[in-house]
């Protein structure tokens, strides 16, 4: 059965709404505004301007016989509030939003019936008219990143979405044998990726706004930049990594399967009777939507390779090209257009300027209201409003032996994790950035990373400034040095390093194999699910507290 489409501004109310209005209604949100006046030009048409769309050709008028020629002053059309035409506005998506945009069309196709649901403001009636607009007229708008006109004209530059026919460098035509055969593929915009929301990135203060108690000092205040990027809606949940092995069992070794496994043991309690997890949580029906435990941080990268493969395998087959033969291990050609970039886990400053999501204190153009202690406005943990007043906010420990609160009164509702869309989302529309699990991130710890760091898009990869050596750690770095030969026949010595484990005598947790994760747990108290807070576990190591979510780039984009 058909069902029927409601568009609100906000993620978050989208969300809301959604459960009271059941399963006959999809709510989607616009994010805001979709549309907006051209950066470069007027905005309108003005009187004395041709409508570029249904402009009449020019009749050629003879001079009668022996007549004298005389110029003749264009006279103006006078302007009527009835010549609505002319003040038409020029209107182009916002940078970003096509994205949006093309999902509310999917769902709009298969509606029937379409209810756009803004804010009872000005601002909200103008969003419900753009959305109108780019709904029932598609092709009428391009995006303002595409830098292209709304009406094609005759000296319109060359776009990433509309090369042309004709190389500017060399005038040889794309897509033609005869010129050579230089193959330009249509390309329509980064495709969405499954489960995935738009990050846009810009400046933000990376560090911990809660005191620190624990004296670390390994994460203060710094300014940095982030490219805009994508981060999964939830935590990577049981039914996922149970769908990842399903492909592994089919397609890989049995070694790489038994790789994959998560480590059930690690509900396992001396003194506590978790069994029933231990057998249950991975594989029970009624734990499929939960966050996936028991995973290392190399089982989260390995997941995230394959996800990528899976999912522009899989976009291959829907834009109906043929799939070109990948050797093991390599990808499909990016100049296809079709696919996405890598997923992978998101950078320690990806995660944290996503999880303070502070797009929503913003004021004016240069200004924010407030920082945030947590994902959410305030130092209280309980939600301010509605009908959901004075219940917790995420999954955490409220303090010892307290996880969930009385019985009659489950006030989290969970003793050990949750649903993975439980609580509320934050700003951009991301699920448990505080609490529920805490989560792998892709740097290397260092307990300096606050003062060895590039100010844009920073990231620990290695021990580069902060040696691995310095530190008394159970890991002897051993360097290899291989080579390898290029494509066009040239050699080249790459350098490796192999670690080896050396248990005695170490003294320090602190190596090349260990890693960030960030957010609090269903098991920490409140002061762990602040974003700048961080801990660090060996890559290899799983836990009961530990899930993941993937991130990957914005391609073609320069914010």
């Amino acid at each position: 059965m058909a069902r029927s489409l409601v568009i609100v501004e906000s993620p978050a109310k989208a969300k809301t709404i959604n459960k009271y209005l059941g399963k006959n209604y999809i709510v989607k949100a616009s994010i805001g505004h979709v549309l907006d006046l051209p950066k470069k030009t007027i905005g309108i048409r003005l009187p004395d301007e041709p409508d570029e769309t249904e402009a009449a050709p020019k009749k050629k008028v003879r001079a009668k016989k022996g007549s004298k020629k005389l110029k003749v002053k264009p006279v103006r059309k006078p302007v009527t509030l009835d010549d609505v035409k002319i003040f038409e506005p020029t209107l182009q998506i916002i940078n970003g939003k096509l994205k949006v945009i093309n999902d509310l069309r999917k769902a709009a196709n298969s509606a029937d019936a379409i209810y756009l649901a803004g804010d009872p403001d000005r601002e909200g009636e103008a969003i419900s008219a753009h959305l109108a607009m780019v709904l029932s007229k598609p092709s009428k708008f391009v995006e303002q990143e595409a830098s292209a006109p709304r009406w094609k004209k005759k000296n319109a530059k060359p776009t990433a979405i509309n090369p042309g026919q004709l190389s500017t460098a060399t005038n040889l035509k794309y897509n033609d044998e005869e010129s050579g055969g230089f193959q330009v593929k249509q390309f329509e915009g980064q495709p969405d990726a499954p489960n995935t929301v738009f990050i846009e990135g810009g400046r933000a203060v990376m560090g911990s706004f809660e005191e620190d108690v624990m004296a670390y000092r390994d994460n203060v205040e710094r300014t940095v930049s982030v490219a805009s990027f994508y981060m999964d809606e939830t935590e990577i949940a049981n039914i996922h990594w149970l769908e990842y092995m399903h492909y592994l069992a089919k397609d890989s070794s049995q070694e790489v399967y038994q790789a994959a496994l998560p480590d059930t043991n690690v509900w396992v309690g001396k003194l506590a009777f978790n069994d029933p997890y231990v057998d249950h949580y991975l594989r029970y029906p009624g734990f499929r939507y939960f966050p996936v435990v028991g995973v290392s941080w190399t089982q989260a990268s390995n997941y995230a390779k394959w996800r990528t493969t899976a999912v522009n395998q899989q976009l291959m087959k829907e834009s109906g090209q043929d799939l070109p033969e990948v050797p093991a291990g390599g990808r499909i050609p990016l100049e296809s257009g079709v696919v996405i970039p890598a997923y992978r886990l998101p950078t320690e400053a990806e995660w944290e300027y996503a999880a303070q999501a502070l797009i929503g204190t913003q004021w004016l153009e240069e200004m924010q209201t407030h920082q945030r202690i947590y994902p959410w406005d305030g130092h209280a943990l309980r939600n301010p409003y509605g009908k959901q007043m004075g219940t917790f906010l995420a999954n955490f420990k409220r303090g010892r032996g307290d996880y969930a609160g009385i019985a009659g009164r489950l006030n989290d509702g969970a003793l050990i994790t949750s649903y993975i869309y439980e609580y509320p989302p934050n700003d951009y529309g991301l699920y448990n950035m505080a609490g529920n699990v805490s989560e792998w991130v892709m740097d290397v710890y260092r307990p300096l990373s606050h003062q060895d760091f590039d100010d844009l898009n920073p990231i620990r990869r290695d021990d580069f400034i902060d040696s691995h050596s310095s530190y008394r750690n159970a890991y002897t770095k051993t360097a290899k040095d291989s080579t390898v030969t290029l494509p066009d026949g040239t050699q080249k010595t790459v350098r490796t390093f192999e670690y080896a484990k050396n248990p005695q005598g170490f003294i320090s947790l602190i190596s090349d194999k260990v890693r960030v994760y960030k957010g609090g747990s269903w098991k920490d108290v409140a002061y762990w699910m602040s974003p700048g807070t961080r801990r660090f576990l060996d890559e290899d190591s799983a836990t009961a507290t530990i899930g993941f979510r993937c991130a990957m780039i914005r391609a073609g984009s320069n914010y």
